[in-house]
C-alpha cells in the first residue's frame, strides 16, 4: 500500500476534530476518501481506506470492490487483504455462484460455510489447496447489478450478524462507492466516445489520402464476444476470435479442433459470414460418403454418365462455388475422398463425371477435426500433404468444462432460443451452481438439449433435483482420480499458466517465455501441445 495512504498528515481529520486515537466512523472514512479524490484525482487507490475500514468491521480476510461490464464480466476495481496488501489475480477468487445469487435477488447474501459445496468453487482454489470458508456479497449499485462488495475468509468465520446490526454505519461508505462507480461509468463512456471519434477522424484521413490502415488483431475491452452467432467469455476463445476476424477475408484453409459438441460448425459458419464470400456454406460429413460415390458427390455428373443418370447432377464443389466448403469430421475421410480433394486443392479445378470440360473450384475450405476427451487427435489418418493444405491455420475450441464462464451465458442463450414469446425470461438461477459443477461431456450440444427439455417441461419447475435426474450428476459424489484425470488436470494448469503469462506480457512470446523460465522454442512447443494459437 502506498505510504501516503498511511500518512495522516496528508488527510484532513484535524478539520473534523479527530485525533489519531479517535476511532473513525463510516462518515469520517468517506470524508477522507473524498479529500483524497479531490487532491490526487479519481484513482482506485482512493478507495483503499474505505475497503480497509469495511474489512475491519466485517471481520473478513479479503474484500473486493467489483463492477460489472457488459454481459456480466467482472472488473475488480480495488481489493485488499487484512495485511493491507493488494490481492493478486483478484478476479480468479470470485465465486460466480455466490455473486449470481446476490445479484439475481438484489439483496445481501451471506454464506457461512462454503468449503464442502463445489458450487462456490473459484478458479483460484483450483491452484490452491486452501478452501474459502465464508463469503459475503453486498450489492451496492443504484441498480441491483451495477456493482458489489465481495468479502471472503479462508481461516476464520465472518461475523456478519454483528456487522448487520450496525449496517447503517456502513451506508455512507456504500453510497460513496456507488457514486464512485456511476462517475467512473460515465467517464469511461466519454473516453470511449472520444476514442471512436479519433478512429473515425484517422480513418477519414487515411481514406482521403489513399492509404490503408495496417491490420491489427481486434482488441476486445470486455470479456464477452459475439462472432456471427458464436458467443464466448473465455479469454482463450476471445483471442481466437480476434485472429479469425482477420483471417476470415483471406482464402487460407483453417482447421478447427475440438471435442464433439463444442461448436466447431458454428464457428466455421461465423468465419464464412465474416468472409464476404457471396456463395453458399456447404457442409460435407467426411465419413458419410461411400468410396464409390466420392466423385459424384464432389464433382457432380452429366446426363447419361452411367445407367440411370437421366439428368445431370450438381456436385458439392459447384454448390460451394464462391462460398465455403466445410469438411466435418475430417479425420473420418476415406482414402478415395482424400485423393480427390487433394487433386482439387492442388490444381484448383475439377471435371464432373463424363464432363467435357474442367471447372474451376472457387471455394474456401474449412475443416473440423475431432479431439477425444483424452486429447487424442483424429487427423492422424490423413495424408500429410493433404493435412498441411487443409491446415493453413489451426485453432482449438476448449471443451465446456474448461470454460466455465461460458456455461450460464450459453444456457441463457439456448433458453431464449427455445422459449416462446409467452414464456418468462431466464427462470432457472437455482440450477446455475449445478451447471457450473457439472463436466458436460456432451459440451454445448448437451447443454442445448437440456435447455430444450427444460422449456418443454416447464422451466419454472426445473430445480437441482430434476437436473440431477436428467444428467445423472451428483455434486456430492466424487470419483477417485485416475492417472488420466491427473494428467488432464496438470495439462489444464500448465495451459492456464502459459495463457496468463501471454496476457500479462501483451502477447509477447519472448517476454512470456522469460517470465516462465522457458526457452522460446520450448514455449512454442508447449503452446502447440495445448492448442494455443501461435
Amino acid at each position: 500500500m502506498d505510504n501516503d495512504l498511511n500518512d495522516d498528515s496528508n488527510a484532513e481529520p484535524a478539520a473534523a476534530g479527530l485525533t489519531n486515537d479517535t476511532p473513525l466512523s463510516g462518515a469520517d472514512v468517506v470524508a477522507r476518501a473524498l479529500a483524497s479524490w479531490r487532491d490526487k484525482g479519481r484513482t482506485n487507490e482512493s478507495l483503499v481506506p474505505l475497503l480497509e475500514y469495511l474489512l475491519d468491521r466485517v471481520h473478513a480476510e479479503r474484500v473486493f470492490f467489483v463492477s460489472l461490464g457488459s454481459g456480466g464480466a467482472y472488473r475488480v476495481r480495488a481489493a485488499r487483504n487484512t495485511d493491507g496488501e493488494a490481492v493478486h489475480d483478484a478476479d480468479r477468487w470470485i465465486s460466480h455462484f455466490a455473486v449470481q445469487r446476490a445479484l439475481s435477488q438484489g439483496t445481501v447474501q451471506f454464506f457461512s460455510d462454503t468449503r464442502s459445496d463445489r458450487r462456490f468453487r473459484t478458479e483460484g482454489e483450483r491452484d490452491n489447496a486452501t478452501r474459502i470458508r465464508a463469503i459475503l456479497v453486498v450489492p451496492i449499485g443504484r441498480a441491483a447489478d451495477d456493482c458489489f462488495l465481495y468479502f471472503d475468509s479462508r481461516f476464520r468465520p465472518i461475523d456478519w450478524r454483528d456487522s448487520d446490526s450496525g449496517s447503517s454505519e456502513f451506508q455512507p461508505a456504500f453510497d460513496f462507492l456507488g457514486f464512485w462507480h456511476e462517475f467512473d461509468v460515465s467517464e469511461r463512456a466519454v473516453r470511449a466516445a472520444e476514442r471512436r471519434l479519433e478512429r473515425l477522424r484517422k480513418s477519414t484521413e487515411q481514406a482521403t489520402s489513399g492509404r490503408q490502415p495496417a491490420a491489427k488483431v481486434a482488441q476486445h475491452s470486455e470479456r464477452e464476444v459475439e462472432f456471427h452467432g458464436f458467443l464466448t467469455r473465455c479469454p482463450a476463445l476471445i483471442t481466437v476470435v480476434g485472429e479469425l476476424e482477420l483471417l476470415a477475408k483471406s482464402n487460407l484453409s483453417i482447421v478447427i479442433e475440438g471435442e464433439s459438441g463444442t461448436g466447431k460448425e458454428v464457428l466455421a459458419r461465423g468465419i464464412h459470414a465474416a468472409s464476404g464470400r457471396t456463395g453458399q456454406f456447404v457442409s460435407l460429413h467426411c465419413g458419410a460418403i461411400p468410396e464409390s460415390l466420392v466423385e459424384i458427390e464432389l464433382f457432380g455428373h452429366e446426363k447419361g454418365a452411367f445407367t440411370g443418370a437421366d439428368k445431370s447432377r450438381t456436385g458439392l464443389l459447384e454448390l460451394a462455388r464462391g462460398g465455403t466448403l466445410f469438411l466435418d469430421d475430417v479425420g473420418e475421410m476415406r482414402e478415395e475422398l482424400q485423393n480427390a480433394l487433394l487433386r482439387v486443392l492442388e490444381t484448383g479445378s475439377y471435371r464432373p463425371v463424363s464432363g467435357a470440360k474442367e471447372e474451376t473450384s472457387d471455394i474456401r475450405v474449412l475443416s473440423a477435426s475431432l479431439i477425444g476427451p483424452e486429447g487424442e487427435h483424429a487427423t492422424s489418418t490423413l495424408r500429410h500433404d493433404l493435412f498441411y493444405r487443409l491446415a493453413g491455420a489451426r485453432f482449438r475450441i476448449p471443451p465446456l468444462r474448461e470454460r466455465s464462464e461460458d456455461i450460464v451465458l450459453l444456457a441463457k442463450l439456448f433458453y431464449d432460443r427455445h422459449r416462446s414469446s409467452d414464456d418468462p425470461a431466464w427462470v432457472a438461477p437455482v440450477i446455475e451452481g449445478a451447471m457450473l459443477a457439472y463436466d458436460w461431456p456432451g459440451n454445448c450440444r448437451e447443454l442445448d438439449n437440456l435447455l430444450l427439455r427444460m422449456v418443454a417441461l416447464g422451466a419454472d419447475s426445473f430445480d437441482v433435483k430434476r437436473f440431477e435426474e436428467i444428467t445423472g450428476f451428483r455434486p456430492a459424489e466424487t470419483a477417485p482420480a485416475s492417472r488420466t484425470d491427473i494428467k488432464s488436470v496438470v495439462d489444464r494448469a500448465e495451459r492456464e499458466v502459459i495463457l496468463r503469462a501471454l496476457r500479462e506480457n501483451d502477447g509477447n512470446k519472448s517476454l512470456a517465455a522469460r517470465s516462465l523460465g522457458l526457452s522460446r522454442k520450448t514455449l512454442y512447443r508447449r503452446m502447440e501441445k495445448h492448442g494455443i494459437p501461435l
